[in-house]
Formats: C-alpha cells, structure tokens, sequence
C-alpha cells in the first residue's frame, strides 16, 4: 500500500483530502479550484507577503468577513500557518510529511515534494516570497515563540558594517530594573569585526525621538515599494452580503415571536444581538471606505499619517512589544546605529 502511494505522489497524483480552495468532483481525478476560497487563499497569500501582515492579523481579518476553513471553523493561527506552507497552491504535490499515528512532521529527507495534476491557485514566485519571510521569522520548537519578542525593536536593528541583525539579550540594572542590550549576530559567530552594539535604555528614546522630528518637521525621506495584489476580495460587498443577510434573520426571529415559538424576551434577546452585529458591520463599512479615501491622497501625507499612527502605538502602554515590533514593520525596513559615527538611520518605506 505504501508502495503505491509512494508512486501515485510521484506522478503527481493528489492522495488525501483537499485542502481550502479545491474540491474532489469526480474520484481518481485531480481536484479542482473552488473560486470562492480560491480567494480566500490569495488574499492569505497577498496579506502575509506584501502586507507583512501576522499570521493572527490574517486569521482576525477573514473572521471579521465571517470566513471560515475547509472544515466550516473561523480561522487560527495555525490554519493560516498551515496554509502558507501548503504548497498545494502552486501546484506542487507534498506527501508523508506527518506521520498518521501522531502527526510528527518527518525530516524533509523522508518527504516527497514533485509537481502535482492539480491546476495552481497562486503562482510559484508568490509562495517562494511567502517561505523566505516564513523561514526568516520562525524559530523552531524549543527556542523563543515566533509570537514573542524581547524588544519592540527586535528584527530591525542591523550592524553598520556587517549588515547583519543586531540580536537582544536581557539586562538587569543594578536596581533590577530589566532592559535588553543589541549587538551583532555576526561579531558573536565571529563573521563580523566590530562589536557594534547598545542598549535599549539609550537606543528607544533616540527612535522615539527620530520619529517625533519627522513628524515635528514633516522632513521624511521613505522608498515608494510598488504593491502589485493578485485578485482578492471585495470587502465591501462581502460585508454589504452580511448586511443583508441580517435582514433575512429580523424577518425570521419576528415570524418565530408571532407564531408563538419565542417568548418575547428571547425575541428582544436575539434582535439586540442582530443589531450589534449590524453596527459592527456598519462600522467596519465605514473604515474601508474611509480607507479608501486615503488611498487617494498624496503619498507623503499618507506616510506622515501612517508614521504617526506607529508613534502613538509606540507611546502607549495599551501595547504588547509584539504589536508594537509588527507596527514598526509596517513602515520600517530596517535601523541602523553606527556607535563610530555616533549616527543613527531609519529607513522608512510605503506601499503604493
């Protein structure tokens, strides 16, 4: 039986159940594309490659659509993770990477990884760009959580003259006061000469500071990245479709009171929960299209407004470091701090 399975994925021949985005329609041939997830997983694709977007940031904006897996569940982390790595979607075949007794990823040596029969729902460069960026994030089981972070800072800072990421360690103060201390991943191997680096105490306010000049003096320099989406949703019909839907549901739940099914208080129970799924529609609603306002507006303010909204992040204890490093990726490619030089560098950025 292994055997043959062995030779069926060799051939390219998908072996187990489709995952979000096909569909078996007839048995012993390929599966094929579902256009509506299809988008879902394109936008997954778009949001965590482009965007720069988390795996929860991803999986909390398709449930606010009220999306839902191959399996009819609001998405996870995980789902969205597994996704990413699934590269069913550029029309490979992957097969024995778990094993079925208790699902333990085997070494990659033992997996089987060949061009499928299925046609691709996203292209092969998009799924390279979306593994590099996986594999330049995840720390494996045992080290420190891809979802944790010793400093908001972490990730961004790089050596002046290795280019390499400068990397935190936990301090304490002589008064047991914590802070993290940056220095050269590279220096630490050996691969870099200078021991570049400095502590969190001196390197936070210096970029709290940059920033506050950029938006006192409205002076920023930023490289315009071209974002170029693949076919994704239209959120404001998909929201718009909700909307409406909830009108089917009023109808249903006044009909259910008047033929004497619910009681009067589990009517005004259910149309107080209908209408505060309408307002948060209705909200939603009312910032894409504000969005969209924006998106018209010179690209100099739009980086100024999207600078601003960091800063006040950054400032507020309302924030977790991980929200806080995830913001800064947002307009932030990388930092330099040459200690030599006594300089420091912010390279701003912005999609079009």
């Amino acid at each position: 039986v292994y055997r043959g399975m062995k030779e069926n994925a060799l051939r390219g021949a998908y072996q187990a159940r489709p995952p979000l985005g096909y569909k078996v329609v007839e048995h012993g041939k390929p599966p094929v594309i579902v256009p509506e997830e299809a988008k879902i997983v394109r936008t997954i694709f778009e949001k965590y490659t482009n965007e720069g977007l988390s795996f929860f940031d991803i999986a909390r904006y398709l449930n606010s659509l009220g999306l839902k897996t191959s399996h009819g569940k609001p998405f996870e982390r995980r789902s969205v993770e597994y996704i990413i790595q699934n590269p069913s979607y550029c029309g490979m075949i992957r097969w024995n990477r778990t094993e079925n007794s208790t699902n333990r990823i085997k070494d990659k040596d033992e997996w089987i990884v060949t061009e499928g029969q299925q046609p691709a729902i996203i292209s092969k460069e998009l799924f390279e760009s979306a593994q590099k960026r996986f594999k330049a994030t995840y720390k494996p089981v045992g080290k420190r959580p891809s979802s944790t972070y010793k400093h908001w800072l972490s990730g961004l800072l790089k050596c002046p003259d290795c280019g390499r990421t400068l990397t935190s360690t936990t301090m304490k103060r002589v008064n047991g006061e914590k802070y993290s201390y940056f220095s050269c991943y590279g220096y630490s191997k050996g691969k870099c000469k200078k021991p570049n680096g400095i502590s969190s105490l001196v390197l936070e306010k210096e970029v709290l500071a940059s920033i506050k000049e950029v938006l006192d003096t409205k002076d920023i320099v930023y490289e315009l990245r071209e974002y170029q989406p693949t076919e994704q949703f239209d959120e404001r019909k998909a929201i718009t479709e909700q909307l409406e839907s909830l009108t089917g549901k009023e109808e249903r739940i006044k009909a259910s009171y008047r033929e004497g099914i619910d009681t009067l208080e589990e009517y005004k129970a259910n149309k107080a929960i209908i209408q505060k799924e309408r307002e948060s529609l209705e909200q939603q609603l009312k910032e894409l299209k504000k969005a969209a306002h924006k998106s018209d507006q010179d690209p100099a303010d739009a980086m100024l407004q999207k600078v601003r909204s960091v800063y006040d992040i950054l400032i507020s204890n309302n924030y977790t470091y991980v929200q806080k490093n995830e913001a800064l990726k947002q307009i932030i490619d990388k930092i330099i701090y040459d200690r030599k030089n006594d300089s420091l560098k912010i390279y701003f950025f912005l999609y079009r």
